[in-house]
């Protein structure tokens, strides 16, 4: 577990599991079962798709595009006791690497993020259909890699729940070192110092400081975002309640 939070899971057929647990909230620590983050289960074995049913995981979200056949590929799609979704927030266009283009990993990885967002009707979906967890049922999010729209989507219930930025980074830069050195980087961090647009995990970082700075600015919170794309103050406090109560 790194410093800031969330518990990493040991899954050979599944990669990136983590566990949202552990981030601070005004309202206490986020608690265990109730939010997961992974990659694709496409290649899930049936014992370790077991483990995720015996974790509690009753409710998923899968943010892959359509290209990505999500409907034949996902093990955990039409399981018995299990409600699925698929909403990518994303397409062609917000996964082109326009940053080759741009110079900078930075405005390629915000400039994406702010189109999957403009995807309101795909936001709302997505959220509404999380709020509906009952408090025995572990919420799993993913996409194909497990690293931009599923970090995309914990950065936001996050937010929701209050969870101080540097947390949210931290749990969105787990997904692109280890998390020691994701740690003594934001030790160290300096937001007023030039970012770094081509350096791995410190451009990951700069980014997601950059979007949150930018949700801050246009919404003043990730829950007037989340407003703004439709979906109801009801269903945020309870997409809160679920992660805290």
């Amino acid at each position: 577990m790194g410093k800031a939070g969330s518990k990493r899971l040991e899954f050979t057929t599944i990669f990136n599991v983590r566990d949202l647990c552990g981030y601070k909230t005004p309202s206490g620590p986020v608690l265990a079962h109730r939010y997961m983050r992974s990659g694709d289960t496409m290649f899930l074995s049936d014992e370790e798709r077991q483990a995720l049913l015996d974790y509690g995981v009753r409710r998923v979200v899968d943010l892959r595009m359509a290209i990505e056949r999500p409907d034949l590929s996902n093990r955990m799609a039409h399981v018995d006791g299990v409600a699925w979704i698929n909403s990518s927030m994303a397409d062609d266009r917000t996964m082109t690497p326009e940053w080759m283009q741009k110079g900078t990993v930075v405005g390629f990885v915000v400039e994406g993020y702010q189109r999957m967002l403009s995807d309101k009707e795909g936001v709302k979906t997505i959220f509404e259909f999380m709020a509906q967890a009952k408090p025995n049922e572990c919420v799993l999010f993913h996409c194909a890699g497990g690293m931009d729209r599923t970090g995309l989507i914990s950065s936001l219930i996050l937010g929701c729940a209050g969870v101080a930025p540097d947390h949210i980074v931290a749990d969105y830069a787990y997904s692109f070192g280890e998390d020691e050195e994701v740690d003594e980087l934001l030790t160290h961090w300096d937001l007023n110092a030039p970012y770094c647009p081509h350096d791995g995990v410190k451009a990951r970082i700069s980014a997601m400081y950059e979007l949150l700075a930018w949700i801050q600015k246009d919404y003043g919170t990730t829950r007037n975002l989340l407003l703004d794309c439709g979906v109801s103050n009801d269903a945020i406090d309870a997409l809160v309640a679920h992660a805290v109560e």
